[in-house]
């Protein structure tokens, strides 16, 4: 027997169920999805640690990074919609950017392929955003807009977190970037708890369509034996009468077409 989430939730109301839920986006697309944009600071961490890279191969990782950035999420929004939805895919991603910030934090300055990678990886988080905007679909439509453009503002916001990084340790890396890649990597596990499998969709609304499903699949298993029908019947006097039968109750003559 199906339970209306009203019940089963009886604790979280669906303006609370948004609000959460709106939270955690703004929560992780400001720390994950523009962490790229803040290579300027990481670039001049290598350089002060005595990086043997040339501008070339700096750049290259850049451009790589920024590819992912915006490449990346052609792919992951094809992944949410057809084939993993909305709650595997943003894990995915937090998972990718959790690693490229593990890996720049043991990639020694003179590595390009590892910080290549790592920053590749890194530029993955974006797609996390694509997975999270529709969150603003729980809300009222005066606020949707509002709630897609606070989101646009936490990607800039994700850009200042190398800055605060490579500031609050300017010589180990280890320790700042390590760190941040196990808070990502926290993050990817909430959201496989808190994210919906597929879509964003109001309580109420799954709440209706379950019921009709129940509504027509009960008219399906009605039994015919059980149908009733109206018969007219003329009694004795003339009088006509109306009485319903069952299936069962009629006879050749009553049921059948003369």
């Amino acid at each position: 027997m199906y339970v209306p989430s009203s019940n089963r939730r009886a604790q979280i109301t669906e303006d609370q169920r948004a609000k959460i839920l709106y939270s955690f986006a703004f929560v992780t697309v400001s720390l994950s999805s523009g962490l790229v944009y803040g290579w300027p600071a990481l670039r001049r961490n290598l350089v002060s640690a005595g990086t043997p890279l040339s501008e070339n191969q700096l750049g290259a990782i850049f451009t790589l990074s920024s590819w992912s950035t915006q490449g990346g999420r052609l792919f992951f929004g094809i992944a949410r919609d057809r084939y993993l939805g909305t709650r595997i895919t943003a894990a995915t991603c937090l998972v990718a950017t959790a690693g490229g910030c593990v890996g720049i934090a043991f990639a020694s300055e003179d590595n390009f392929a590892g910080l290549a990678v790592s920053m590749f990886m890194v530029g993955l988080g974006s797609g996390g955003q694509l997975c999270l905007q529709p969150v603003a679909s729980l809300f009222r439509e005066k606020l949707q807009g509002s709630i897609l453009a606070s989101l646009s503002g936490a990607f800039q916001v994700s850009g200042l977190i190398f800055l605060f990084l490579t500031t609050i340790s300017k010589k180990d890396r280890r320790i700042s970037f390590g760190s941040f890649g196990l808070v990502i990597g926290l993050n990817a596990v909430f959201a496989l708890i808190f994210l919906p499998k597929k879509q964003f969709i109001r309580a109420q609304i799954e709440d209706e369509k379950a019921e009709k499903n129940i509504e027509n699949g009960d008219s399906e298993q009605l039994s015919p034996d059980n149908k009733t029908s109206e018969v007219n019947i003329k009694s004795e006097d003339g009088e006509n009468s109306v009485k319903k039968i069952g299936s069962s109750d009629r006879g050749p003559r009553e049921c059948g077409i003369r």
